[in-house]
């Protein structure tokens, strides 16, 4: 953020007071614990402290200060001014998530001395943020260790963004030209060799048209149209965000997404779609991807596999089975789904098939474009319905159990 914005940010966090100790004015460090010298540098540290727990709500316990790289494994006698963490639950380890470097107001935080040094502890620690301020100045990067590619961005998001990796880049951040429409066709391994999105064994007949509707949801400046749709009222199409996204099997999705903010039953909330290789170097196993934070966190409703798109010339048909899974309850039945889905959206169905709509692959795809608005359009209503029938699903599962609890737990009499 600019030096006006960052001195806003701050003017309102408080320094923990200076005490007398050991002959010489001291903070007490919060997160240490203990009596810290109060230097420039470090009426830095203690406000960007405050900052990280009062502000960007990050836990206490998330948060290491001076934090020895050799701790983490790692053959170096460095300290990392500021880490923080993240507990993963799936494994029950904690992970470093950022690494922060402050300096005095008077340093000039963006020499390569200074880049160099809290680039090499993100390297170290494998952190996805990492940070440099100086009271005055601050400057905080979305970082790819595996090679080095960073993006600036607008701040540091709360914490629980950090984690879902939910940022807002900075305007310096460009989006890439799109190829043209005639220019698809030669670069249609662009996807696999240079963008690292589709598997290598994605069908060939099928690159040119994913390289088009990629670059439609991620590329493309045009937007959806606001208004009311058959099944939700879109409030905007928000554009790209960065995220990442929990699937049922304990998987990650992180990466760009087209966003969209949507209104349905007085409630508002994001949904978002993309494209993404599912991981299987052996077979052709891409996935578009729909997720939704109705619940507060983002959650994956529809994972469709793209080598079901049926193909006739140019078209592309986007049909499904109805299958999906009700958590814990394991697989629903699909001819059940089916109706739930004939009494909520019928247009979704055609000859007793799930359709969520054709896309032609004879120009430049655009996210006003009518076959695009009416897929979009399509898609997310499934993906509302299908959670909302997982819901129906869980609630109806959960009073059955209830009652066989009640039916198979022996009475007790008071009476002796």
């Amino acid at each position: 953020m600019d030096a006006q914005e960052f001195k806003r940010a701050l003017k309102n966090i408080n320094t923990p007071r200076k005490v007398m100790h050991a002959g010489s004015l001291h903070y007490l460090d919060p997160i240490r614990e203990k009596y810290v010298p109060a230097t420039p540098e470090e009426e830095v540290r203690q406000k960007i402290l405050q900052y990280l727990m009062k502000v960007l709500r990050v836990p206490k316990q998330a948060i290491s200060v001076e934090y020895l790289l050799s701790k983490a494994g790692i053959d170096s006698k460095n300290r990392a001014d500021i880490v923080v963490w993240y507990y993963e639950p799936n494994d029950g380890y904690w992970y470093a998530l950022g690494v922060i470097e402050c300096k005095a107001p008077d340093v000039d935080i963006m020499t390569e001395d200074v880049k160099e040094q809290v680039f090499g502890y993100a390297d170290d620690l494998l952190v996805d943020y990492v940070v440099v301020v100086n009271g005055v100045y601050s400057c905080c990067w979305l970082y790819d260790n595996r090679d080095g590619y960073k993006n600036l961005l607008k701040k540091l998001p709360e914490y629980q963004k950090m984690i879902d990796k939910d940022v807002e880049f900075d305007d310096y951040y460009k989006t890439p030209e799109r190829f043209k429409f005639e220019e698809l066709e030669a670069n249609k391994y662009n996807l696999i060799n240079e963008r690292s999105i589709l598997g290598e064994k994605t069908n060939p007949d099928h690159l040119t048209f994913l390289t088009n509707l990629y670059d439609c949801l991620i590329l493309d400046k045009n937007e959806m149209p606001k208004g009311k749709y058959r099944y939700f009222e879109l409030v905007e199409d928000y554009g790209v965000r960065y995220l990442k996204v929990g699937n049922s099997s304990g998987g990650k999705y992180v990466g760009y997404y087209r966003s969209f903010k949507v209104r349905k039953n007085g409630q508002e909330f994001f949904m978002n779609i993309s494209i993404f290789d599912y991981g299987s170097e052996s077979k052709d196993h891409n996935i578009l991807t729909v997720s939704s934070d109705s619940k507060g966190k983002n959650h994956n409703s529809l994972q469709y596999s793209l080598k079901k798109v049926g193909k006739i010339g140019n078209a592309f048909h986007f049909i499904h089975k109805g299958n999906l899974t009700c958590g814990k309850w394991g697989a629903c039945k699909i001819s059940e789904f089916k109706e739930f889905l004939t009494k909520k959206a019928p247009f979704l169905l055609k000859n007793g098939k799930i359709d969520l709509g054709t896309i032609n692959n004879n120009r430049l795809l655009c996210m006003n474009d009518a076959e695009i608005v009416k897929f979009i359009e399509n898609i997310l209503s499934y993906a509302l319905i299908r959670d909302e029938y997982r819901d129906l699903v869980d609630a109806k599962k959960r009073k059955e159990q209830s009652y066989l609890l009640k039916l198979t737990t022996p009475k007790i009499s008071l009476i002796p």
